[in-house]
């Protein structure tokens, strides 16, 4: 049986899919953010930095793509090109693919120890 087609519109962009699973990471603890600086070993020092002036005893576990990475994304939220997810460590890793399996996306760990990056839509 056939199955009517989807409405425009009706389904989560890539980018709002990752915003969910952003929300979820920060319901555990993980400071999550979306389009942050523009470099990011620079964004990893000051977004720490933030985190433990708030909370001393924090293990400041943190995720985020740069402002710069804006432009892997289509005026609809698609993603044109893979994007580069920074994370504190290990744990992180794990959580954000658990958090993006969730709302359909995968991630690949990269050369870099503390990063992960989702593919563009095919």
């Amino acid at each position: 049986m056939n199955q009517p087609a989807a409405r425009p519109g009706t389904h989560p962009s890539t980018r709002d899919r990752l915003l969910l699973a952003f929300s979820d990471l920060t319901r555990y603890g993980i400071v999550a953010q979306p389009a942050l600086g523009t470099d990011p070993d620079t964004t990893r020092k000051t977004l720490r930095a933030a985190i433990l002036a708030h909370y001393p005893c924090a293990t400041a576990s943190y995720i985020f793509w740069t402002a710069s990475d804006e432009r892997c994304f289509d005026s609809d939220g698609a993603l044109r090109g893979p994007l580069t997810l920074h994370h504190s460590g290990a744990d992180v890793a794990r959580a954000a693919h658990a958090a993006l399996g969730r709302v359909g996306l995968d991630a690949e760990d990269v050369a870099a120890p503390t990063a992960l990056c989702v593919a563009a839509n095919r």
